[in-house]
């Protein structure tokens, strides 16, 4: 899959973020969290990703994915 690298303006027009699952190992201290916008799970991210972009699970996503293919 082809990744676009876009400037924080364009990222913050993005549909959804991918985020982790919060039971996920992370070294971080502080992300923040929020739910996956399609099962509800909660998620991290980091403090400086977009804040427009609905919240989706990493698993969501790949389901999401698998689906057009």
């Amino acid at each position: 899959m082809p990744i676009h690298v876009v400037d924080d303006e364009e990222a913050e027009q993005a549909d959804y973020l991918v985020c982790s699952r919060a039971d996920m190992p992370t070294p971080f201290s502080d992300n923040l969290t929020g739910f996956c916008c399609k099962c509800g799970t909660k998620v991290i991210y980091r403090w400086h990703a977009p804040s427009k972009p609905q919240r989706l699970c990493f698993e969501c996503f790949m389901e999401t994915e698998l689906l057009k293919h």
